[in-house]
């Protein structure tokens, strides 16, 4: 009868047990639920705003792109047809559209329009030199186009002129630096195609020293040309430089200002808690405190994703500078260039992070870094068992609470979590502040050298009982220890990210 009533009774516990679990399970699936669906909203949200803004730039880009191959094209029919009316309204354009940016960038344009080329690579020199237009030729020329540039089938246009039998034209390039000496690509020179008695007269009465000093001439002016482009390029890099780096600063200004509003916002949390705690009277002042405390942070956070976009763009106007004067300059990386090792969504977070299936993590010898813009991996890790760290937290950062966090999640094999928001620069004072618990203690954590070489026994205080001695803290568990950095901020500097095995949370639509 005893043992019945026992089997009944384990029977009884083990439904209760599993009924349990089976809640338990639910309640986990209906948080991932919650927090994939939010996480999607407000991902699809940020990528509708960051798509909008690259369609409008690319929009832009297209526009401008039509707009010079139109002229391109209209110049080059123009300077074969002579026809001088259209070329200098083509250049009153470029001129209209560099008024703003001053002579010397528009006499920089006008000389790129010049030099242009169409499919062939045939230049508006070589255009009017096969048309024969002096007046054309003589114009182009005074603008600095080179008459050595070869087209289509390795032709210059002095060999167009000859070809086509423009003796004038050919007299005008030869004094301008033509080189009669220059071959195309079937071997002949420009003397060998023309089938106009003058136009080989006057190849027989030129001679190749008057081209040799004509060259050395034109050397000289384009070496001239080259260095005054460099030198504009050095004014118009100065003042982009100097609106990026004040554009940096305000950033910087703004990223503190948010570091601040975290602070409050924790700090007046607290107070209400503690309030609430005592059965204080005045809880509703402390929660209305706690209100405007938040939205002074969200403005923050509005002030400071606005500060970036501003910086982002300031940066991107310098790199589109450098490229279009072809500088290898210092080369600015895109905030949205991936960088991750893997790209999950929250439901596979309880895989990939916290059993490391495959161990990719351990394999690559480095601490995690958890990157999710929607927010939600914080929430993720919270209801999971880890010592969470908010370091925007003043009292989550003393150095004592460090301690003990990080030696109880050493002791017991648990995640240690260090979350930075969306603060940048915040990591610096990460370190100053761990560097107050123990010398270098951040640079032992990320080196690992804390737990394989147990320099984390020297966190062990007196004070700390039996439970936290070096001796306890020898167990299987601590090999199990693993160190989280996790941030809402998609746009971090290389040299900080290839310190971590980066794991990206995106967004999946939920089912």
């Amino acid at each position: 009868m005893a043992r019945k009533i026992q089997t009944y009774f384990r029977g009884y516990r083990c439904r209760q047990l599993l009924r349990s679990m089976q809640q338990k399970k639910a309640d986990y699936d209906a948080v991932m639920d919650k927090l994939q669906r939010e996480a999607y909203v407000q991902m699809v949200r940020m990528e509708q705003q960051r798509a909008e803004a690259e369609r409008k730039r690319e929009e832009e880009e297209r526009k401008k792109q039509k707009e010079q191959a139109r002229r391109r094209a209209r110049i080059l029919e123009a300077a074969f047809d002579g026809n001088m009316v259209e070329i200098h309204a083509i250049l009153e354009e470029v001129q209209q559209l560099c008024k703003d940016q001053g002579e010397d960038v528009a006499v920089r344009n006008k000389h790129m329009l010049v030099e242009c080329s169409d499919a062939n690579g045939n230049t508006p020199l070589s255009e009017a030199a096969a048309g024969g237009d002096p007046d054309t030729i003589n114009f182009l020329l005074s603008l600095e186009a080179n008459p050595n540039k070869k087209g289509q089938y390795g032709r210059t246009p002095l060999y167009r002129a000859a070809f086509a039998g423009h003796a004038e034209a050919v007299k005008i390039l030869l004094k301008s630096g033509a080189d009669p000496r220059i071959t195309a690509d079937d071997g002949e020179r420009p003397d060998q195609v023309s089938s106009n008695p003058e136009v080989e007269d006057i190849f027989k009465e030129w001679k190749p020293e008057d081209t040799d000093h004509l060259l050395k001439r034109l050397d000289g002016a384009d070496k001239k040309r080259k260095e005054a482009q460099n030198k504009l390029f050095e004014t118009i890099e100065s003042k982009l430089r100097k609106l990026a780096d004040d554009a940096e600063k305000e950033y910087s200004a703004k990223q503190r200002e948010l570091r601040k509003a975290h602070e409050e916002l924790n700090k007046r949390i607290f107070e209400h808690d503690r309030n609430m705690a005592a059965e204080a009277v005045k809880t509703d002042i402390t929660l209305a405190i706690v209100h405007d405390a938040e939205e002074l942070l969200e403005s923050a956070r509005i002030a400071a994703e606005q500060a970036r976009k501003r910086l982002n763009d300031a940066r991107l106007q310098l790199r589109l500078k450098r490229k279009e004067f072809k500088n290898d300059g210092e080369n600015y990386e895109e905030s949205n260039d991936d960088f991750s090792d893997v790209s999950i969504n929250i439901r596979e977070l309880d895989d990939v992070l916290m059993k490391d299936v495959g161990n990719k993590i351990a394999g690559s010898g480095k601490w995690p870094l958890l990157i999710d813009a929607g927010k939600q991996a914080a929430t993720f890790l919270r209801y999971r068992d880890t010592n969470y760290i908010n370091c925007c937290n003043p009292r989550q950062m003393e150095p004592e609470a460090i301690r003990l966090s990080l030696l109880g999640a050493i002791k017991y094999g648990k995640f240690l979590v260090l979350d930075v928001m969306d603060v940048e620069g915040l990591w610096e004072g990460v370190e100053q502040r761990m560097n107050l618990v123990q010398k270098d203690l951040l640079q032992n954590l990320m080196n690992m050298s804390l737990i394989k070489e147990n320099k984390f026994q020297g966190l062990c205080k007196d004070s700390d009982g039996d439970e936290y001695s070096p001796k306890a803290l020898l167990s299987a568990r601590v090999h199990e220890f693993k160190l989280v950095v996790l941030t809402q901020l998609d746009f971090l500097p290389k040299d900080f990210t290839e310190q971590f095995y980066v794991i990206k949370v995106h967004a999946s639509q939920p089912v």
